[in-house]
């Protein structure tokens, strides 16, 4: 696995109690972006981590919509808009299959969270081949623009494609008046572990529910073998 040379290699083998330099560093994930693309000539400074390529950089609590997504690591910059219509579709769906079990309801909250998570990855498996192969294609590059649309189109995506697919949602609900908490795209990243994307939403009862593409993997592993 690379490691980023500012933070050097902290894994090691001991026998004895973990000292600092063996413990694994965390940063704030949008903030290691804003270092990474500062000196490129598409970043633009503004509030409060700027613009790439035009758009507005999605952090922890900034819009979703119409903002893009880049990476503390080379990535694509993954745009998020309605611009093609797929993500509006997920949108109805999202409702219509909420609506079959729960009828048509001003208030959601308590029942909304587990379809967000269904379809989510109904409509992107998880693929990491698949991520991997566009990239090897030239069809992604790291840093380039691409629409979000485009991995719903394809049906695939990783951690960090769900997690943006699943905040558009809520943010989406939100908007519509169904929700009325705070949502947080989680900052807290390793370059050592390179940490998957998640969220988090807290109701305004202080009921939370998060967001982990990868939890909810093992989760499911964890399922068929019992």
């Amino acid at each position: 696995m690379a490691f980023n040379k500012r933070l050097g290699n902290f894994f090691q083998k001991t026998t004895s109690r973990p000292s600092k330099e063996d413990e694994i560093v965390y940063a704030d994930r949008f903030q290691e972006a804003v270092k990474r693309l500062e000196e490129s000539d598409y970043y633009e400074i503004g509030s409060p981590y700027g613009f790439f390529d035009g758009r507005h950089i999605i952090g922890a609590n900034t819009p979703i919509h119409e903002g893009v997504y880049v990476g503390a690591l080379p990535h694509e910059a993954i745009v998020v808009d309605e611009a093609h219509g797929e993500l509006e579709k997920v949108y109805t769906d999202l409702l219509v299959l909420h609506a079959k079990d729960h009828g048509k309801k001003n208030k959601i909250e308590e029942t909304i969270f587990p379809y967000v998570s269904r379809i989510v990855q109904d409509k992107l498996q998880f693929s990491p081949e698949s991520v991997r192969t566009a990239l090897d294609q030239n069809i992604i590059q790291p840093d380039h623009k691409v629409s979000l649309d485009y991995f719903l189109i394809q049906g695939v995506g990783i951690a960090r494609h769900q997690m943006l697919l699943a905040a558009y949602l809520i943010e989406k609900l939100k908007l519509r008046g169904y929700l009325s908490g705070v949502l947080t795209l989680d900052s807290k990243y390793s370059f050592q572990e390179q940490t998957p994307e998640s969220l988090t939403y807290k109701g305004e009862d202080g009921n939370e529910f998060h967001f982990d593409p990868i939890q909810l993997r093992e989760d499911e592993k964890m399922m068929l073998v019992a």
